[in-house]
């Protein structure tokens, strides 16, 4: 199993513009194959900071998943190029 997790920031008076965007994501990136869990959580202390977590059955899923064309606020942390916090902005 692979575990990814990380963090995305977005301005907080934009997070409701951005929730759409996400629960795309969250609903495709679940429905892939290999995929065991996907989810985006707010912090609770800092405004705008997403908490990223994936788990994923192994590489070939995560590798799968990684050239799919979705559109959206974030893509996989992994698929990312490297491993450095992302920012999203709206």
């Amino acid at each position: 199993m692979l575990l990814i997790v990380g963090t995305v920031r977005l301005p907080a008076a934009n997070l409701e513009r951005a929730l759409p965007a996400m629960r795309a994501m969250v609903e495709a990136s679940r429905a892939e194959a290999g995929c065991l869990e996907y989810g985006y959580a707010q912090d609770v202390l800092e405004p705008g900071l997403i908490h990223v977590k994936e788990l994923w059955s192994d590489q070939a899923a995560l590798d799968a998943f990684c050239v799919q064309p979705y559109p959206g606020l974030a893509r996989c942390m992994a698929c990312a190029g490297d491993r450095r916090p992302r920012s999203a902005r709206l």
